[in-house]
């Protein structure tokens, strides 16, 4: 695993304020990647600067189904075990 800091924003769902994003294996965020809120379960798209933005359904319907089915699997699992976000 590997986490790398980001510049400092928030997540849009939440408020939660975000500085690092962390990947499974050993990549980091590039401008335009997409990650999910580990608090609330927003689905996440890093901006030029690398702060995180809201992504757009436009944006998420151009996503290969396997990425798509990825994101939604991980915004599920974030709702079950905090269901009161």
């Amino acid at each position: 695993m590997r986490t790398t800091p980001t510049p400092p924003s928030a997540c849009p769902g939440c408020k939660r304020p975000l500085q690092a994003a962390s990947s499974a294996g050993n990549s980091v965020p590039e401008p335009g990647d997409f990650s999910v809120c580990f608090d609330c379960g927003q689905i996440l798209r890093f901006a030029q600067d690398l702060t995180a933005t809201a992504a757009a359904e436009s944006e998420l319907s151009l996503l290969e189904p396997a990425k798509r089915a990825l994101l939604s699997s991980w915004r599920a699992r974030i709702k079950r075990t905090y269901p009161g976000v």
